[in-house]
C-alpha cells in the first residue's frame, strides 16, 4: 500500500507539473508593472534639459538648475548593480539660453551657436576646455567620431558650404547657392552625412557629404523637403506633391507624384512606402498609386524598427511590415494632444504621455499604463536606457511648488 501510494503521488506530482509546464508556454508574455523611482537632483531641474549617452552612462545637461547663469552636468551610471542616483560631474558659468549636448568619440560636446563657443568634456580626465565655434556655423554634428561644424562663407558672390573641424581647419567647398541659405537639418545612413538646406525662397537642396574624399554632391533640388526618412543605403524626402527617392548604391534619384497633403514617413518595406496625413496611406513605387489603410483620424505616428507605431483618438496602433496587419489598443485617456517630446520608441515598444499616464504599448502586443499623481504633472520623456533586457524611460516631472 505505502509503494501504490508512492506511486499515485508521484504521478499526480509529474501531472500537475506537466499541466504547469503546458499553462506555461501556452502563455503569451506578461507585461510588468514598472517601478517608478524618484530621481531627485537636490535643487529642482529648469525647464531646459539636454541628454546624451557615453559609453555605459548618460548624461544631463541642465540650464541654471541651480542660478541663473550656471550649467549643471549630471551623471548616470547605467549599470543597473550600482546606486541609481545622477551624480552632478562639473558646473560652468554661461549665459547660455540654448546649450546642446552630444556625445563624440570619448567626449561631450556642450555647445551653443548663439554664443559661438563650444565645450568639449572628456570624462576618463574630467578635462573640460572652451574653444570658438567659428563664423557663420550653423549646425554641429558629429560624424563617424568626428566633430564637424557646418557654415556658409562668401564666396565671389555665392554662399557656399563650409566645414570646420575641431584644430580649426577650414574647408570651403564648391556647392554654393546664389543667396544666403540656412542648414535646416542633418542626418545619416551607413555610410553617408546628408544635409538639407533652405533658401531665402525656401527652396530646398540636400547635399551628401563625403568625409574620405572632403566633397559635397548636389542629390536633389525641390521646392520644399516636409520629412526625410533613410533605411540602409535608401533616402526617401517628402513635398507637398511629390515623394523622392535617392538610391546610394546606383547613385539614382527619381521622383513619384502624390496627390495627398503628405506630412511624415514612416517606413519602406518592399516598394511600398507608408506615409501619414490625416489618415495612414501607403503608397506603391512601382504603381506610383497610394491607398488608406486606416481611415481614422491619426494624431501622430512613429517609425519603429519592423512597422510603425500611430495614435488616434482613445487609442494606439502597431503596424507590422511581415504580417501588414494593425494590432490596436484601447485607452481611456485622449491622445489628441500629445507633443513630439511626450513618446519615445524603443527596441521594445513605444512610450505615450497622455492626461498625466505613461502608456506602452509593445510589438508583443502588451500594454500597461501608469498614472501618476495629480499634484505632479509629467512634462515630457528624457531617454531610454537598456538595463540588460529591461529598458529604463526616464521622465521630468513638476510638482506644484518647482
Amino acid at each position: 500500500p505505502k509503494s501504490q501510494h508512492k506511486d499515485k503521488a508521484s504521478m499526480y506530482l509529474t501531472i500537475v507539473f506537466l499541466a504547469l509546464v503546458c499553462l506555461t508556454r501556452a502563455q503569451p508574455p506578461q507585461a510588468t508593472m514598472g517601478i517608478i523611482r524618484d530621481m531627485n537632483l537636490g535643487g529642482g531641474l529648469s525647464d531646459y534639459v539636454r541628454t546624451a549617452s557615453l559609453g555605459n552612462s548618460t548624461y544631463l545637461l541642465d540650464r541654471g538648475a541651480t542660478s541663473r547663469h550656471t550649467h549643471d552636468l549630471y551623471r548616470f551610471n547605467s549599470n543597473p548593480t550600482q546606486n541609481t542616483t545622477w551624480n552632478l560631474v562639473l558646473s560652468f558659468s554661461s549665459s547660455s539660453v540654448d546649450p546642446m549636448l552630444i556625445s563624440c568619440g570619448d567626449d561631450l560636446i556642450i555647445f551653443s551657436l548663439m554664443d559661438q563657443v563650444y565645450r568639449r568634456f572628456t570624462p576618463s580626465t574630467s578635462v573640460l576646455e572652451k574653444a570658438i565655434i567659428g563664423r557663420n556655423v550653423e549646425t554641429i554634428t558629429c560624424y563617424k567620431d568626428e566633430l564637424l561644424m557646418f557654415s556658409q562663407s562668401l564666396s565671389s558672390n555665392q554662399s557656399c558650404i563650409g566645414v570646420t573641424f575641431p584644430d580649426g581647419t577650414l574647408i570651403n567647398s564648391s556647392a554654393c547657392l546664389s543667396d544666403s541659405f540656412r542648414i535646416v537639418r542633418s542626418f545619416f545612413s551607413e555610410n553617408r552625412l546628408y544635409l538639407q538646406i533652405c533658401n531665402l525662397d525656401n527652396s530646398t537642396w540636400i547635399f551628401s557629404w563625403d568625409s574620405v574624399l572632403q566633397v559635397f554632391t548636389e542629390i536633389a533640388q525641390v521646392e520644399d523637403v516636409r520629412d526625410v526618412y533613410v533605411e540602409k543605403t535608401t533616402v526617401l524626402f517628402l513635398g507637398s506633391e511629390f515623394l523622392g527617392k535617392f538610391d546610394e548604391i546606383s547613385g539614382n534619384v527619381t521622383f513619384f507624384s502624390t496627390t495627398e497633403n503628405f506630412g511624415k514617413i514612416l517606413g519602406i518595406f518592399d516598394d511600398v512606402v507608408y506615409l501619414l496625413a490625416d489618415q495612414i496611406y501607403s503608397f506603391n513605387l512601382n504603381s506610383e498609386i497610394s491607398n488608406v489603410i486606416r481611415g481614422k483620424k491619426t494624431f501622430g505616428a512613429r517609425a519603429a524598427t519592423r512597422g510603425f507605431y500611430a495614435w488616434q483618438e482613445n487609442s494606439i496602433l502597431y503596424f507590422d511590415f511581415f504580417n501588414l496587419n494593425f494590432t490596436e489598443f484601447h485607452f481611456s485617456e485622449n491622445f489628441k494632444d500629445v507633443a513630439n517630446d511626450q513618446v519615445l520608441v524603443t527596441d521594445n515598444g513605444i512610450y505615450v504621455i497622455a492626461e498625466n499616464t505613461l502608456h506602452f504599448v509593445s510589438t508583443f502586443n502588451l500594454n500597461s499604463t501608469w498614472k501618476f499623481p495629480s499634484n505632479l504633472t509629467l512634462s515630457y520623456l528624457l531617454f531610454n536606457l537598456n538595463f540588460n533586457l529591461n529598458d529604463a524611460i526616464y521622465l521630468i516631472a513638476q510638482d506644484a511648488y518647482c
